[in-house]
């Protein structure tokens, strides 16, 4: 009885007390992780090929596999510029693996074949009796794995699949005891049930565990098989191969994913020399309002490096997107694969950025409108060495084509290697100019793109109050917090906006503009003295 004193529904006329559910009214925005995560397109020993995926700290080794030596392939460098993210701050990586054309991650079969009875395929024959079922994993490992399979029970439907990486002892025999990647039980009838009456067929159980990272595929024309698996049957299999080299398409390609992918993340890495996937992620980085640190080589002087730079043509408001670097420093590796190296900085700026973005105030903001640069982020590293000392006519050079150099500096309380600089790519002379008010811009329209999308078919009156509140209420916060300050173009205020119908069609289209006066940031300093006598 006592469940029946009132109900969440009455149903027409029915007599009775309806309570309906609590509604939360409060509206606030949360950290996000893409705030504090970075994406970038690479090559690597291990990883996946169909779409991006994220990686975090702990598990750069489990899914980009081990560094290689930047002496070996300049693309190495990547990884390198991945981990310093990582160790400075940065909580996950965005990847999109490249490969060539001719990249293929093949099936591991298993077969009704005692002396193969563990095999690799491209395509499967659904038409034949001589295999059971088949695998693929979405890791695409360059080594390969070591497979186990081990039938179950008396009747050969139930088997158990462990797929580990290769490890090898002293004498480069197989041990069979590397880190285990996926462990999974099944049936091959697709009616068959566990314990507790969920699907217990093999396929099921994988999608459940794994995700989209294990696909299984069974032979339905296949008779079961009593005696094969019986003791547990294990080889090393190369499933994936890619014999060739990576060409502009398949960079381009990769680097179009990370603007499909619905994984968050604030920043675009760029290391590479590769002109094709450069020109793809500035097109990435303006559409989708992200925001792009491209290295230039530091073994490039000045002018090269000018040179190098204005190869690439891009809109002059949508060149604020893109932060480029220059760092004529050599230090050693940090992965310890390459020694006493020349290599890029954009791994540590933007961990350091990630960083600053995980420590908010009391209104849930961080400190974007202080650039990474200058005596508050010095670079870390062992050996670090100078390798070009511009002279003031080169730095007056990278500062008009906006190149930001890394250069050791001294100060009052200390010293060391630092971003000498903080412009943009923009080709203004205006605020967007500046790469705080790049990080600023890109919060509010990130924000006012993410709210407008919640009132969509939402009436029109509602829609406006909704987002006029929600404008002050985020307008306040970055004025308190010193993003943006009074303007006399603003009539002394940091912000202004408008929320209306639009004129044109006012029964289903809203305009929001939104004004404001980004705090700049200080870039040159003039001291005058003046010296009076005794008397």
């Amino acid at each position: 009885m006592a469940q029946t004193i009132y109900k969440r529904q009455l149903i027409g006329q029915q007599s009775g007390v309806q309570v309906n559910m609590p509604r939360d009214t409060v509206e606030r925005l949360l950290s996000e992780l893409g705030n504090q995560s970075f994406s970038v397109v690479g090559q690597f020993t291990r990883g996946r090929i169909d779409k991006p995926f994220q990686v975090s700290s702990s598990k750069m080794q489990r899914y980009l596999g081990k560094p290689q030596s930047m002496r070996k392939n300049a693309a190495n460098e990547t990884y390198v510029q991945i981990f310093e993210a990582f160790a400075n701050g940065a909580a996950a990586a965005v990847v999109s693996r490249v490969v060539s054309s001719n990249a293929v991650n093949k099936w591991i079969v298993v077969k009704k074949d005692p002396s193969t009875p563990i095999d690799v395929g491209e395509t499967l024959d659904n038409g034949s009796d001589n295999w059971l079922f088949a695998v693929k994993i979405a890791d695409c490992i360059n080594d390969g794995v070591y497979a186990t399979i081990i039938q179950e029970d008396a009747d050969g439907y139930e088997y158990t699949v462990t797929i580990r990486e290769r490890d090898a002892d002293s004498l480069g025999k197989e041990t069979g005891s590397g880190e285990q990647l996926y462990q999974f039980s099944g049936s091959l009838k697709v009616d068959a049930l566990d314990d507790v009456g969920e699907s217990y067929y093999i396929g099921d159980v994988a999608a459940k565990y794994y995700g989209d990272w294990v696909e299984i595929d069974v032979n339905e024309n296949a008779t079961s098989d009593k005696t094969t698996f019986k003791t547990a049957q294990s080889a090393t299999v190369v499933n994936f191969v890619d014999g060739a080299s990576p060409d502009a398409n398949a960079y381009q390609k990769a680097a179009i994913a990370l603007g499909n992918t619905p994984l968050q993340y604030r920043y675009i890495m760029g290391d590479s020399n590769n002109t094709a996937l450069i020109t793809t992620l500035l097109g990435v980085a303006q559409k989708y309002n992200r925001i792009m640190m491209q290295e230039i080589s530091g073994s490039l002087t000045p002018n090269a490096a000018i040179a190098w730079k204005n190869t690439f043509n891009y809109n002059a408001q949508g060149g604020m997107y893109c932060l480029w670097i220059w760092s004529p420093i050599k230090r050693k590796d940090p992965t310890n694969a390459s020694g006493v190296y020349q290599y890029g900085t954009v791994g540590q700026k933007i961990g350091y950025a990630c960083a600053r973005n995980s420590q908010t105030n009391g209104f849930g903001l961080a400190k974007m409108n202080q650039p990474i640069a200058g005596k508050d982020y010095y670079l870390s590293g062992e050996s670090i060495t100078q390798t070009y000392f511009p002279d003031d006519v080169e730095l007056a050079e990278l500062a008009k084509n906006h190149i930001n150099p890394v250069l050791y500096a001294e100060y009052h309380d200390g010293s060391g290697f630092v971003w000498d600089d903080s412009l943009s790519g923009a080709k203004k002379n205006g605020i967007s100019r500046l790469e705080n008010a790049v990080e600023v811009s890109q919060w509010i329209q990130d924000k006012c793109g993410k709210y407008s999308r919640s009132l969509l078919q939402k009436p029109m009156t509602e829609a406006i109050r909704s987002m006029k509140r929600f404008l002050e209420d985020e307008l306040q916060a970055m004025a308190a917090s010193g993003w943006i300050t009074a303007s006399t173009q603003l009539g002394g205020s940091p912000y202004s906006y408008s929320v209306a119908p639009s004129d044109r069609n006012p029964e289903d289209e809203m305009q929001v503009t939104v004004n404001i006066a980004i705090d700049g940031v200080v870039r040159r300093i003039f001291v005058s003295q003046n010296m009076y006598s005794r008397s």
